[in-house]
Formats: structure tokens, sequence, C-alpha cells
């Protein structure tokens, strides 16, 4: 039972639902735990596998293009949503597995800088 406030998760609107969720689930440890559809689109939750405690899922939004156009996205057209410096952070266990995750992305040919551990912002 729920005895205080917590943080749930951050939902960021994509333009191809199925392409992002590729994208987190082949360069990240996060996998599917949720699907959900109406009719003002289609989403997933994505979080660590098999986590029960403090649940925390990234949500990613697809919607239909009139529920689209009220949040600025064209239909088609990328989300700009996360900018030069916002992010979304994953924690790994060691640099090894960073920089796997690196060069899986370069393969990929996933725009960006690489992974890097910054205090500044951590």
């Amino acid at each position: 039972m729920l005895t205080q406030p917590r943080w749930t998760h951050v939902a960021i609107p994509v333009s191809d639902l199925d392409r992002s969720i590729e994208f987190y689930t082949a360069l990240t440890p996060l996998v599917v735990v949720a699907r959900n559809e109406d009719d003002t689109g289609r989403g997933v939750w994505l979080s660590n596998d098999k986590q029960v405690e403090d649940p925390f899922v990234l949500v990613l939004a697809e919607f239909v293009p009139d529920v689209g156009k009220q949040f600025g996205q064209e239909p088609g057209e990328p989300v700009h949503t996360l900018g030069p410096f916002a992010h979304i952070g994953v924690e790994l266990p060691n640099k090894e597995d960073v920089d796997a995750g690196d060069e899986r992305a370069r393969q990929r040919r996933v725009p960006g800088e690489a992974p890097r551990v910054s205090r500044a912002i951590s």
C-alpha cells in the first residue's frame, strides 16, 4: 500500500513508436512492461526488467494526428522533445558496458555524442 508520494515516470512524445521501442530496448537495459492504445494514440512503458520495488517507467506516446497537433507535433515529422542537453540517463555496472552500448549506437548510426560521466549533472 502506498503511504507517501513517489515519482513514477517521465513521458515523452514520439513520431514512430515502434522505432522508438526498438531504439531503447536495443541500446539500453530497458524492456517493455506495458502497452496501451486508445482513440488518442498508443503508448508503451519501458522500465528495468522485473523492477517491482519503487517502479519507475519511461512512457513513450505516439498520438493520432489531431491529438499530436495539440502538442505541436506534425504527422510524420520528428518530435524534438530532448534538446542538446536534455537526456535520459541510464546507469550501467561498469565502463565496459558503457563502451559496448556506445559501439552498438555507432553501428546503428545513432547521432549524438558518446556517453560520459559528468558530476555536474549527476
